[in-house]
């Protein structure tokens, strides 16, 4: 008799402990970031921009810059070249690196051939704005 309320208590414990928990507000704004750079890459065409939104991209040397934006022309040229054009881009995913002390912003980059490609952009807070790692 004395182990029916232990009987009736556990089952009850394991079901309040298994309730659904609200998930934690995301920040989106990193993603929202990354996307208006790779907007700036496929829809608009502006290299620039995209190289000056990596991090610390005031400090390097102006050779090294222009082969950053070169290489950026030729990774645009690649994917349309694979896939056709981007069509639209949009915001997949966003959560906090504690490792890397960044936060990954994950975007998707949607083409007219209906192939959807998955970028993982690094994004790091400074005091003005998110950058690209």
């Amino acid at each position: 008799m004395r182990r029916l309320p232990f009987l009736f208590f556990i089952p009850l414990l394991t079901l309040l402990s298994c309730s659904e928990q609200p998930a934690a507000s995301i920040d989106l704004s990193a993603a929202y970031a990354a996307k208006e750079y790779y907007d700036s890459l496929f829809l608009r065409g502006n290299t620039a921009y995209f190289v000056d939104a990596r991090y610390q991209a005031d400090s390097i040397p102006s050779q090294y810059r222009k082969a950053l934006i070169m290489a950026a022309n030729q990774y645009r040229e690649e994917m349309t070249q694979l896939n056709g054009t981007v069509d639209s881009i949009t915001i997949a995913n966003c959560y906090p690196d504690t490792a890397l002390s960044c936060t990954q912003a994950t975007i998707r980059l949607h083409f007219r051939s209906g192939i959807a490609e998955t970028v993982l952009v690094p994004m790091v807070k400074t005091p003005t704005r998110w950058m690209m790692k």
